[in-house]
């Protein structure tokens, strides 16, 4: 049916943005009341697929039949093409209503039947402390131009309606969802059909500041989004049994990509374990790519398949509509089967070694698995840095941190940086090079912050780092995937951010306006006799004397330059957690 259905006039599906848009209005309730107590709640609707219609005249060829018996199915179904956006605008409405329904406060004697089956929370003592929401240009808090509370917006993922609310909005909060989905989906009346809020789920639901929505723990106290201390266990307890020992170990495709999913779904509220899977990533790619091989050589009907699907290269003139059929079904079995393919390969030592590290990160109970919603949401930075690299030499500087740095890279370096390929494995990129100065730049501002070159009342600051190499902002903000020296140095950086509340964006900036930056990591050397040489540090202060009057020059420290070259030369990995143990005094220190 999926393969006859039309879709070109459906409803676009948006819930996908729910999840930050939730998080983006928790962040602005707490910068409007950030004295009180934000509670959570939900609203789970009941079998949401099956009140959108199927239009009678094709109720029949939706039905099934199950031993002697022929099933009419009158609503939407899971697995239809057409299930999700049909149930959009329904999704769509009552968000609209309940925003609406919001001011009428008679709803909360209506819905008190209702509302008296939940528990709620008790009020928090004066010992609770709330964490605070800075305001910027992007989030203002929720109050309108004449200082009061906008309504309070529902977010409907799927079937979940997410709440946020103060404890004396939050009743009304939930008396507009329930008038809205009453309206909509039809009153309770359980002797005629099921009720449209799930009552079981309904009459657990306590309404707290802490809360599990969408499988993830959402604290409005702390202002986090994380993991849940049952599933950290459970992932914990998969790679001790199925990837951990001395002995050589086997998986297959659908295993590792099961475990995949697993520390994904880590990667949702804890973003730095993404720069800790490079490795999973390229160990399926590669099983993927030789699951293709063996069936093309092992199966005559897989290769039928790739012939079929390889007509997807025609010329659409030629491609007739049962042709396209045919593509798409080919293209969609030949994938499952190689998805699904039973051929075990040898764990490499560089797996092996990227598991373990993760396997002793989730153990380690300092390390909370949890984000700060200050560091998910869209928000001004707090301060900016710039840095650049040449094949010689590295710098940055940042007039909001008052300091600016510059390195001369070892002549080891410079060699590698100027091979003219990386035939032997030796090259250093420029792209590395990027990478090694936005790692110094974040260690300078983390140095920064501690010797009070700035004041800030935010607990969780934000860097906006810029640098004129896309592929070092993408390394920054995502994880590096080709580089295996952009790996290693991902390493370095992960303990940084390990080691600060700080977090960290990187934007591309081009070389023209990256010009300060451009201009200290080519600094003139100036001969002071034949075997050495000094940079002029004095024409970059005049040249620059807006930008660079007042700041400090930063010395990276040697423990943090010597794990940055093994890095570079000697292909060592460095352990995150080691260098979550050390001290802003430990990366560097300022000068005059």
């Amino acid at each position: 049916m999926n393969d006859i259905t039309p879709t070109e006039n459906e409803a676009q599906i948006t819930f996908g943005y729910v999840f930050m848009a939730f998080m983006i209005w928790i962040y602005n309730l707490r910068i409007s009341f950030p004295d009180e107590e934000i509670l959570l709640a939900f609203m789970d609707i009941t079998a949401c697929f099956r009140w959108p219609r199927i239009n009678p005249d094709l109720v029949g060829a939706f039905g099934f039949l199950i031993g002697a018996y022929y099933f009419a199915a009158n609503a939407m179904v899971f697995g239809s093409v057409a299930s999700a956006s049909s149930w959009e605008p329904f999704r769509r409405a009552i968000e609209c209503l309940a925003a609406v329904y919001f001011t009428n406060k008679s709803l909360a004697i209506k819905h008190k039947y209702w509302l008296d089956m939940i528990r709620w929370a008790d009020e928090p003592g004066p010992e609770v402390a709330f964490t605070k929401a800075k305001a910027c240009t992007k989030n203002k808090g929720i109050l309108d131009s004449s200082g009061n509370p906008k309504p309070t917006p529902h977010f409907i993922y799927v079937d979940d309606d997410l709440l946020a609310d103060t404890r004396s909005r939050m009743y009304h909060t939930l008396a507009a969802g329930l008038e809205a989905i009453f309206d909509l989906l039809g009153w309770p009346a359980l002797l005629l059909r099921q009720c449209a809020v799930s009552l079981q789920k309904w009459r657990a639901l306590e309404v707290m500041h802490c809360i599990v929505l969408l499988g993830l723990v959402f604290d409005t106290r702390a202002m986090t989004v994380g993991i849940t201390t049952e599933y950290r266990q459970e992932v914990i307890d998969l790679m001790e049994s199925d990837w951990n020992g001395e002995r050589d170990i086997f998986f297959t495709v659908p295993q590792i990509e099961k475990l995949i999913g697993k520390l994904g779904r880590i990667g949702q509220a804890f973003r730095p374990i993404y720069h800790l899977m490079p490795h999973l990533y390229s160990s399926v790619a590669y099983a993927l790519r030789d699951n293709k091989s063996f069936l093309v050589s092992t199966s005559a009907a897989f290769r039928k398949l790739i012939k079929t699907a390889k007509r997807s290269h025609l010329k659409t003139d030629n491609v007739t509509k049962q042709d396209i059929k045919e593509i798409n079904f080919a293209v969609g079995l030949a994938s499952r089967r190689q998805h699904r393919c039973d051929k075990r390969y040898k764990m490499p030592i560089s797996l092996r070694r990227e598991l373990a590290l993760i396997l002793r990160l989730l153990k380690d109970k300092t390390i909370l698995l949890c984000t700060p919603f200050a560091h998910i949401v869209p928000r001004k930075e707090n301060f900016e840095t710039a840095c650049d690299s040449c094949k010689e030499g590295g710098g940055g500087w940042s007039t909001d941190l008052t300091f600016w740095w510059h390195i001369a890279y070892k002549r080891e370096v410079v060699r590698r940086a100027y091979l003219p390929n990386n035939k032997h494995g030796l090259l250093v990129s420029i792209n590395s090079l990027e990478f090694f100065c936005v790692i110094v730049n974040f260690a300078a501002a983390i140095c920064a912050l501690a010797a009070g070159h700035a004041t800030i009342d935010d607990v969780y600051p934000v860097l906006l780092n810029w640098c004129d190499n896309i592929s070092a902002c993408a390394w920054v903000n995502s994880k590096c995937k080709e580089s295996l020296i952009g790996r290693r140095l991902a390493l370095v950086f992960v303990g940084l951010l390990l080691n600060s509340n700080m977090g960290i964006q990187a934007e591309y900036l081009n070389t023209v306006k990256n010009f300060i930056a451009d201009d200290i990591s080519r600094l003139r050397k100036i001969a002071t006799d034949k075997n050495s040489f000094n940079f002029d540090y004095a024409k970059l202060l005049s040249t620059y004397p807006e930008q660079l009057t007042g700041c400090k020059q930063f010395h990276p420290s040697e423990l943090l330059l010597s794990t940055l070259y093994d890095v570079l030369l000697n292909n060592v990995s460095p352990d995150p957690l080691t260098i979550k143990q050390w001290t802003p005094e430990m990366l560097g220190r300022f000068g005059s």
